[in-house]
């Protein structure tokens, strides 16, 4: 018992310091619309939040009728009646009349779904209207000042809040919820209250001493519906049932406009206006500024915050206003007692010591003056700055910038909160904006241009490259990229100087622009440029790259000597995505190398092809069979590993250089070349987990990978042209120190052949993305190859390598 009493007092004193209403920040948009739909100025917003003042709000709901984002939440009491319930108390239901515009198709089952839900009693609060309405008979009979009714909880806070002035003409009587909470305690000592209604200003009428003590929580039409739901109760499968008060008569047409005078079979007299009756807070405040001055002097004023509290904001119906006023007449007429009684005797027999006299408190804040001088420094904050500037438009939600402004001063507004402002600073930010894109838009192009030509720029050239990729793979088609690169140009700069060769690269330029219309050319540094040409086939590109030759050198080129002219020529790099590479790195390394190869074979445009087309019976004096086999050998490489193929390309590339630059023989050259392309057949039977396994190999795994080179060299021994070739096959992983396999043979024991593919597979390795390691840059692979000299690479070969490669890599 004690525990429930200390308990009981706790939760008395927390609902009475809570939110009833309030703001979710997070779900707010702050688009002002419950700070101009608020008629008391309640809301504060500032430093990007809104809060609800206690001080202020008269729980209207106004607010929450208007915020479309559901940000406003009320206080719900549904978890501590179902505890209640669920302990077993005795808790009785206490139901607005307003019930029957929600519940009107079956209000006896909606009786029966509260007691399904546990509810030990349920009582119609029309009955405890009827008893107000008696009291108020009586008030009107012994009083000679105005008379506000004061059922609606709201328009008391109204009063008391903002029209203090006014607190001696509320009606002293508690409100229907009230009584009818109190006769059900009186006969049920130990229950719990629980009001059911439209209204969350109900909630705090419910926690004020001064207005009774009847009702211990307040649970919304649309709480309990959510509440049936969950519980999944069909009001049409639930057995009717009737109310435990004895029931009511003209009381039960309280919920609607003029309830209250109906029940007192009072009319508005429009002649005389000594009955008045008003909805809606904006009528309210009206009448009641009307009745403090003077114009107004009724007997009795009948005022309801909502348009009746069937239209209160937790009415769980959609219908449209005249229709739930049809349904309360409906349940009013057919439930109607016999004979014509306002307060019948047997009522005050029922509850003789309810006492049905209220209070109330001026809670109206205090609010601190302001000069003309504070209030106009806010107003110059938002350029107003003279009267006609104050156009008092209402969007803030204040009456006038002169009132919003004051509200800035007491910390409830921001300054910003004003449109005409808000539209003159966006005008402004606009044109500062459009300024700044403009400028942007000028650096942007600057950043991604050539100052020179008015081509792209490298960096422009690394964003499109990435961008044609993703469309080539998205597309299925096919685009060329050309590097162009004009020769001779450095002593052509010695001979004229800078300036006639700035005019050379602006034409060649703009030779570039007019040969590739649909295409992206860019400058990629100094006399070189880099063409991406879309929806073209290797023959195709390759057509285009000699146009491009044909028209540079048929150009005449003004050197600034004596008026004198000269030709040019450009050599063409050209290599097809994804004919020839399926990454921008070799798509870019195999054009590099075409345009190398073009300068020195002194071909102007050069397509990029396999080495094994290289190779020619004609230029070679190879065998037709040699090449046969080696091209059945490279489809089987293919098949089993891209990655693999790839490498032993670019490995076939650095051996090339390395043994030109050391003056091999042709035949040397050839047969290096072969062995330089097949230095991996070997692994052709090692298994594919092994070969791109992420992570370090297992001792086990290592030792069958060490096997390729003794497995590549069996598989060439069978083929009689390539016996040459074996010792690149054979000898590629042997090291200088003797440490290699698979013989572990030293220094110059290792065939030359062996030893440049060393270098040239374990360069390509270095400077390639592998499954397990990320590539190194050109500084780094040849820091790797001069730290490991006279130990993994013969130190002389290393020394010509990095002498004649670089040239190759620089991309």
């Amino acid at each position: 018992m004690y525990f429930k009493y200390f308990y009981d007092r706790f939760y008395n004193y927390k609902v009475r310091n809570m939110n009833i209403l309030y703001t979710n920040n997070e779900l707010c948009q702050h688009c002002y619309a419950c700070v101009r739909a608020c008629p008391v100025n309640a809301i504060s917003f500032q430093d990007d939040k809104v809060t609800i003042s206690k001080n202020d709000c008269i729980l209207c709901g106004n607010c929450a009728r208007v915020c479309t984002q559901g940000a406003k939440i009320f206080y719900n009491d549904i978890p501590v009646v179902q505890k209640w319930i669920n302990q077993g108390q005795e808790v009785v239901a206490v139901v607005a009349p307003s019930f029957a515009a929600s519940f009107h198709n079956n209000p006896k089952q909606f009786i029966g779904s509260l007691r399904e839900l546990g509810f030990s009693h349920v009582f119609e609060t029309a009955f405890g209207a009827e008893i107000c309405a008696h009291e108020y008979q009586k008030l009107l009979a012994s009083s000679n000042n105005p008379i506000i009714a004061t059922p609606c909880p709201s328009l008391v806070l109204l009063v008391e809040k903002h029209f203090p002035q006014l607190i001696n003409c509320l009606a002293p009587i508690k409100s229907p919820m009230m009584i009818t909470g109190e006769v059900a305690k009186e006969l049920h000592p130990n229950c719990k209250t629980v009001f059911i209604g439209p209204c969350i200003a109900k909630k705090a009428e419910s926690v004020n001493e001064q207005a009774g003590s009847g009702i211990d929580a307040v649970v919304t039409f649309k709480q309990i519906n959510k509440w049936l739901y969950d519980r999944q109760i069909n009001l049409e499968k639930i057995s009717e049932s009737n109310w435990d008060t004895p029931g009511a008569n003209v009381a039960r047409l309280f919920p609607v406009a003029s309830g209250l005078l109906k029940t007192l079979d009072l009319h508005q007299d429009t002649a005389s206006l000594d009955v008045i009756e008003a909805n809606g807070t904006i009528k309210c405040k009206s009448i009641l500024r009307s009745i403090i001055s003077g114009l107004l002097t009724p007997k009795i004023v009948d005022l309801l915050c909502c348009d009746g509290c069937i239209n209160g904001l937790e009415m769980d119906s959609e219908d449209l206003c005249f229709v739930k006023h049809k349904n309360v007449i409906n349940y009013f007429s057919k439930s109607k007692l016999p004979g014509d009684y306002k307060y019948p005797a047997d009522y005050s027999k029922l509850a003789p010591n309810i006492d049905t006299r209220r209070s109330f408190v001026n809670k109206q804040r205090i609010n601190k003056l302001y000069t003309r001088k504070e209030i106009w420094s806010v107003l110059n904050q938002i350029g107003k700055y003279q009267e006609k500037d104050l156009v008092n438009c209402g969007a803030c939600g204040y009456e006038s910038c002169w009132k919003k402004a004051i509200s800035v001063l007491q910390g409830k507004a921001d300054p910003g909160m004003c449109l005409p402002y808000l539209l003159a600073k966006q005008k402004e930010s606009f044109k500062q904006m459009s300024a700044l894109l403009l400028l942007s838009r000028r650096l942007e192009d600057q950043a991604v241009t050539d100052s020179l030509t008015g081509l792209y720029n490298l960096r422009a050239y690394q964003k499109e490259i990435d961008q044609r990729i993703e469309l080539s793979k998205e597309t299925n088609k096919t685009f060329a990229l050309y590097i162009i690169d004009i020769d001779f140009f450095k002593q052509f700069n010695d001979l004229y100087g800078h300036q006639a060769g700035d005019k050379v690269i602006i034409t060649v330029a703009n030779i570039l622009k007019d040969v590739f219309k649909d295409g992206f050319v860019a400058r990629y540094g100094g006399e070189e440029f880099v063409v991406i040409q879309p929806n073209v086939s290797p023959i195709e590109a390759l057509d285009l790259g000699r146009v491009l030759s044909t028209n540079i050198k048929d150009n005449k080129y003004n050197t600034f000597k004596d008026k004198s002219e000269i030709t040019l020529t450009v050599s063409v790099g050209i290599a097809c995505f994804p004919v020839n590479a399926t990454n921008k790195y070799d798509l870019l390394k195999l054009a590099d190398y075409s345009m190398y190869k073009a300068k020195k074979q002194q071909d102007n445009v050069v397509l990029y092809s396999s080495v094994l087309d290289e190779i020619s019976p004609q230029s070679y004096k190879v065998d037709e069979k040699d090449i046969g086999t080696i091209k059945t050998l490279n489809i089987v490489i293919n098949a089993k590993d891209q990655y693999t193929y790839k490498h032993s390309e670019r490995v076939v590339y650095y051996a090339e250089a390395l043994a030109r630059k050391l003056t091999l023989s042709q035949e040397d050259i050839k047969y290096l070349k072969y062995g330089a392309f097949l230095h991996d057949i070997g692994k052709i039977k090692v298994d594919m987990s092994i070969l791109q396994k992420p992570g370090r190999l297992s001792k086990e795994e290592y030792e069958i990978i060490m096997q390729h080179p003794a497995i590549g060299a069996d598989m060439i021994k069978e083929i009689p042209h390539l016996h040459q070739a074996m010792p690149v096959i054979m000898y590629h992983h042997e090291r200088y120190d003797g440490r290699g396999y698979p013989f572990g043979l030293q220094g110059n024991n290792i065939h030359i052949l062996g030893r440049i593919a060393a270098i040239a597979d374990s360069f390509d390795a270095m400077t390639t993305n592998r499954p397990y390691k990320k590539a190194l840059n050109y500084d780094q692979a040849a820091n790797e190859l001069i730290n490991n000299s006279g130990t993994q690479f013969d130190p002389e070969l290393v020394k010509c390598f990095l002498s004649c490669v670089k040239s190759i890599t620089e991309v």
